[in-house]
């Protein structure tokens, strides 16, 4: 955390609360894991099975909250439906 501190430009993954708490409050920017997982999926980088694999994976090691986890997959159920109108409108 003291590194991000110096180094603004740079975002701390980080899926203990305390600590992204703690990083958030002094003003670093943060990310989780499962928040990632949604953003390459909106970034394309990552397609459903891709996410839910990853999600499955941190749900596994049981190192990150279920509370996050359950909110990224619902996050996906709601990406897929925009891409899916996303791709319906480009047809």
């Amino acid at each position: 955390m003291n590194l991000a501190l110096g180094h603004p430009d740079w975002v701390l993954l980080i899926d203990d609360r305390r600590p992204l708490l703690e990083a958030q409050r002094l003003g670093v920017r943060t990310i989780c894991t499962p928040a990632l997982v949604g953003a390459l999926f909106d970034e394309r980088r990552l397609d459903m099975d891709g996410a839910l694999q990853a999600l499955a994976r941190l749900a596994a090691l049981q190192t990150v909250s279920p509370v996050l986890i359950a909110a990224a997959v619902a996050y996906l159920g709601v990406g897929a439906k925009e891409q899916k109108g996303t791709f319906d409108a480009d047809e």
